[in-house]
């Protein structure tokens, strides 16, 4: 691409000018079609309101993502953090469930080996629970918005106290290393 040589500012009016026409033009004509007969809200005033929690040079941002019924990614990414550390809860109520289920002495050694997959599958979610807060408590906008990791040793000490009392042959059998 070669030197283009400056343009007058007749000639630059000219062309802004020509642009806002063409757009009202285009405007008026999909009126006149009916494209914004049944748009969300019409009728009703614009909520023009700001949120004073986000900063200024955010607001716009926030509000077009809000208007679009997005979010940004850090209030997705903490949703997915809930939902994942109520998925590794639920995982752990159905196992205790399944394991209280179980009859003693009528096949231990399934219902053992079933447990020790199941366990690790638990410290596989709680890891992974870990991570995504991780990813989570790298881009929210402020510190006091970080939320904290879970204990796994602590969640991990819980589950197998719950599973020992839901079906006591596990406590007469040691718990594979972490």
């Amino acid at each position: 691409m070669g030197f283009v040589p400056p343009q007058d500012d007749d000639e630059l009016e000219m062309r802004e000018r020509a642009w806002r026409r063409l757009a009202e033009d285009r405007i008026q004509e999909a009126m006149a079609n009916g494209a914004f007969d049944n748009l969300p809200g019409k009728g009703r005033p614009l909520d023009l309101r700001e949120n004073p929690y986000v900063p200024p040079e955010l607001r716009l941002p926030y509000k077009l993502l809000k208007d679009a019924s997005c979010a940004p990614d850090w209030i997705e990414l903490d949703r997915s953090v809930r939902s994942a550390r109520e998925r590794v809860d639920a995982f752990q109520r159905r196992h205790v469930e399944w394991l209280r289920r179980q009859v003693p002495g009528r096949d231990d050694a399934a219902v053992i080996s079933w447990h020790r997959r199941m366990r690790q599958e638990f410290m596989r979610r709680l890891d992974d629970l870990n991570h995504q807060i991780d990813r989570l408590n790298l881009v929210v906008p402020q510190l006091v918005l970080q939320r904290p990791r879970v204990d796994a040793a602590e969640a991990l000490r819980r589950f197998d106290a719950q599973c020992r009392a839901a079906y006591p042959p596990l406590g007469e059998t040691p718990d594979p290393p972490d």
